[in-house]
């Protein structure tokens, strides 16, 4: 029952939909370019607190309208001279109508003559018209309307050939096998767009653990900068949080190791070494905006 329930609504479990933005929506939803979102009416009839559920039932929450051109997107999917529950309301009667997302219903309105009227005194919930202006009116909240959902567009990522897309970060890596001191191999990093690899955190130590060699050693983006033996990442931040130190390091041996290496075993750890050394490296860069052919 809850599978046909889901199915019903529309649940967007099944495949995605890329567009030549590099946006995915879920098959069936419309992407929206101006709001970066994707949108959906469905033709359920339900009350506007009904419909905020079942849109959060779907990962998505009524269709906050702040931009025509957001406006144009979805009233081309709604059906002529039908009702639909939108994200607006005065839930506090207080007369100021807002988005679900608390902000004050302002600068951009679309509401139909002589709307809102509140007619009743007791109409707090707005609803859009299937209509060529895409108007607003309010409406008693209990009303049973179809309704518009809408949820964050996925940006589609890709990386270049051989580097590896770590989605959490945003980022493209790539172990290279040829050994350079540590500033000639941060020089072929930025050559390549991007830089020795910043590993602050464990989810990125995985990632990067999955593509070293066993036993080897790698350069990646930390070194002692001021030689006051104080690490930092070449992004500017501490090395202080998160921390992988093999045992008794780091030991800044004969007052020269100023560089950090990790070595690839079930555990990632970390050395100073010196700098001069020749070896493997890891560079990072950020991912690009995936394309697909017009």
């Amino acid at each position: 029952m809850l599978l046909l329930y889901l199915i019903l609504l529309g649940m967007p479990f099944c495949k995605a939909l890329l567009h030549e933005s590099g946006f995915e929506c879920p098959d069936s939803w419309t992407f929206d370019k101006t709001s970066e979102t994707c949108v959906k009416p469905y033709v359920v009839r339900k009350t506007w607190n009904q419909a905020k559920e079942a849109c959060k039932g779907v990962g998505a929450y009524l269709a906050i309208i702040k931009h025509v051109q957001t406006t144009h997107t979805i009233k081309r999917l709604l059906k002529a001279r039908q009702r639909y529950w939108i994200g607006i309301s005065d839930e506090d009667n207080d007369g100021e109508y807002k988005y679900l997302d608390g902000t004050v219903v302002s600068s951009y309105r679309r509401w139909a003559n002589n709307e809102p009227s509140n007619h009743g005194g007791d109409e707090r919930c707005v609803e859009m018209i299937g209509n060529n202006y895409g108007s607003w009116n309010d409406k008693r909240c209990s009303k049973k309307r179809y309704f518009v959902c809408q949820l964050p567009a996925q940006m589609m990522l890709e990386c270049p050939p051989d580097w590896n897309l770590y989605e959490d970060g945003k980022i493209c890596v790539q172990a290279f096998e040829n050994r350079q001191s540590w500033s000639s191999a941060r020089s072929t990093c930025q050559n390549s767009g991007g830089d020795l690899v910043v590993i602050n955190n464990k989810e990125t130590s995985r990632f990067v653990r999955a593509l070293l060699s066993r036993r080897e050693r790698y350069w990646i983006g930390a070194w002692d900068e001021n030689e006051d033996d104080k690490f930092v990442f070449v992004n500017g931040e501490k090395v202080s949080d998160f921390q992988r130190w093999a045992r008794k390091e780091p030991n800044n041996l004969r007052r020269n190791e100023r560089c950090l290496e990790v070595i690839g075993n079930r555990r990632v750890s970390w050395n100073d070494k010196r700098c001069g050394k020749r070896r493997r490296f890891v560079c990072s860069r950020p991912a690009d905006v995936a394309s697909i052919p017009l």
